[in-house]
């Protein structure tokens, strides 16, 4: 595993310049908080890295081939039921572990339930719990603890920080109370 370098990395789109000679390095093994408004590119970087998105000029080196992700949306699906979400995406993953992970972040309950009968808070706890099965070197996460309450969020960092102990973490977020609760590394982002 090697750190991740961003060196010159601009992004524009149609004529909003989004990010101008964005230099970071992530470092391997650990976690860093990107922070910074909505709107300073910090998605926009999530998906650069992705490879969702090609940067304009700059480069980007050190991305490992498997990598895991918490999008904005869920990206769920709907008639799967919590746990058959996860197995779909980790199917090497017994049972009985996916239900101790959705366990840890307060789902024992709802593990069988069609996702699309779950509230959103609970959505975004199962799409983290697949996201940290799937055993990507690196795990990105965009607005990770979005409509969690904040007991709920204390106890998924507590997950987060727990389950990815040793891994490349990049998480963005506006707030500095999740930074805190993640801890780790801080980036903060400026608007171009």
């Amino acid at each position: 595993m090697e750190d991740i370098l961003v060196s010159g990395l601009c992004k524009r789109f149609e004529d909003k310049m989004v990010l101008r000679d964005f230099t970071a390095r992530f470092p391997a093994g650990q976690t860093t908080c990107v922070m910074g408004r909505s709107g300073c590119g910090k998605t926009t970087l999530l998906n650069l890295l992705m490879g969702f998105l090609s940067p304009d000029a700059g480069e980007i080196r050190g991305v490992p081939s498997r990598l895991s992700a918490v999008f904005q949306e869920d990206r769920l699906l709907d008639g799967f039921s919590a746990r058959a979400n996860i197995a779909f995406v980790c199917p090497q993953r017994p049972t009985a572990e996916i239900d101790r992970h959705l366990t840890a972040v307060g789902l024992a309950q709802d593990a069988g339930q069609p996702v699309r009968e779950l509230s959103g808070g609970m959505r975004r706890r199962v799409a983290i719990v697949r996201a940290v099965l799937a055993e990507g070197d690196l795990l990105l996460l965009d607005e990770p603890f979005k409509g969690l309450d904040e007991t709920t969020r204390a106890v998924v960092a507590g997950y987060l920080r727990a389950e990815t102990a040793g891994r490349t973490v990049i998480m963005v977020t506006h707030d500095p109370d999740e930074v805190a609760l993640m801890g780790g590394e801080l980036l903060k982002m400026e608007p171009v």
